[in-house]
Parts: C-alpha cells; sequence; structure tokens
C-alpha cells in the first residue's frame, strides 16, 4: 500500500488535533460580530501555525455558529477553495450597523463599578473602532465614560491616542503615595483605581503599592 501524502497526513493531524478550536466562534447575531476581522484573525493564526488554505476552510466551516450555521446547512456547495470561500463568507454575511444607536451606546458606555480598566478600555475602545473613531476624540470618549470626578486629572495628561491613555493611566496608578513611602497596604482612590496592582520594577527602591480602587 501506498503512504498518504504529505499533505493528507497534515489534513489528518490537523482534524484529530481540533487545530481550528484556536479560531473563536462566528455568530453574526452578536453585535460585535465582524467577518472581516474574523478572517483577518483567522488568516493570522494559520500564519503562525502553517495551516494550508484548505485547512483555513476546515477550520472556518467547523466555527460557524448561530445564524451562520443554519446558513452552511442550506449551502447546495461547500467545496470552496480559500479565496472563493473567504469571499462567500463576506458576501452572506456584510457588517450592518446602525451607526445612531452604535453612538449612542458609545455615549451611554460607562466605567462600571467592579470594572478593570483594562476591561473597560477595551469594551469601549472595540465600540469607537465600530464607530470609525480615533486618536484623540477615542481618548476623549474613553475619559467621558470614568466617573466624572476623575476625568479633569484625565484631561490634563493630553494623551493624543488610546494607546498612550491606556499607558499613562496605568503608569500613574504605580505613583508612590508619598516621598520615601515603603508601606504595603495603603489604600488609594485616585484616578486608576482599577483593582489590585503592584509596579514589577519600583524606582529607587520604593516598596510597592497595593492600589485598592474605593468608589469604582
Amino acid at each position: 500500500a501506498s503512504e498518504p501524502s504529505t499533505s493528507s497526513a497534515s489534513t489528518e493531524a490537523f482534524t484529530s488535533s481540533k487545530a481550528w478550536e484556536l479560531v473563536e466562534l462566528f455568530d453574526p447575531d452578536v453585535k460585535e460580530a465582524s467577518i472581516s476581522r474574523w478572517i483577518t484573525r483567522l488568516d493570522m493564526l494559520a500564519e503562525m501555525h502553517g495551516w494550508s488554505d484548505k485547512q483555513k476552510v476546515l477550520a472556518s466551516q467547523a466555527r460557524l455558529g448561530g445564524a451562520a450555521r443554519r446558513w452552511f446547512h442550506r449551502l447546495d456547495r461547500i467545496n470552496f477553495n480559500w479565496s472563493e470561500w473567504r469571499e462567500q463568507l463576506k458576501a452572506a454575511f456584510p457588517l450592518r450597523t446602525n451607526f445612531g444607536e452604535l453612538i449612542e451606546e458609545l455615549a451611554h458606555r460607562r466605567k462600571r463599578s467592579g470594572e478593570t480598566m483594562t476591561e473597560y478600555f477595551r469594551d469601549k475602545l472595540a465600540l469607537c473602532t465600530r464607530a470609525g473613531i480615533s486618536g484623540e476624540n477615542a481618548v476623549s470618549c474613553l475619559i467621558h465614560g470614568l466617573p466624572e470626578v476623575h476625568r479633569a486629572n484625565a484631561y490634563a495628561a493630553k494623551c493624543v491616542t488610546p494607546e498612550a491613555f491606556f499607558t499613562t493611566t496605568f503608569w500613574r496608578a504605580w505613583s508612590p503615595i508619598g516621598t520615601g513611602c515603603q508601606r504595603r497596604g495603603h489604600q488609594v482612590h485616585g484616578l486608576l483605581a482599577s483593582g489590585l496592582a503592584r509596579r514589577p520594577s519600583p524606582p529607587n527602591g520604593i516598596t510597592p503599592h497595593l492600589w485598592r480602587p474605593r468608589n469604582w
């Protein structure tokens, strides 16, 4: 008997390991779902793990959920190559956004009590991206969602990108409470009380403080 081809063996290993589970489930009924973003992430995973185009088709078909799964099962033909299948997906699930509703959701998104700064930042920045808002305007939206007593200090940082805002605000969370203070366990109420955190490399030998939020 002849040996299976390298391609067949590779596909069999891919299938048996369920490698496609690395790909997030695509469900068009989920508000944040974007077929273009989903395909881009799948392409990145494929590049990282050396998947073939055939394996990308398999992974994408295995990770369809909700209405997308029902659509797939109604197709008369499914043996597309990756280029064809990618266009089929984009045509079937175009991004439809009610811009007015999106802006309303963005305006009302506030940092919730008990929510970490990271969770708030990622969630609200995703809304900004969907609305086509970036740079200083995105920073303004992020700050608007902070508790009112902290907004002035956030604006004073004069960040021009969301990434700078995130980095600057988290860095401030590590600031010493008082000159030369080396005591642990201080209670702090400040702009970036985002949860328990420690500075990995305290300056000048200062013992890292515990950052415990109040009223957030």
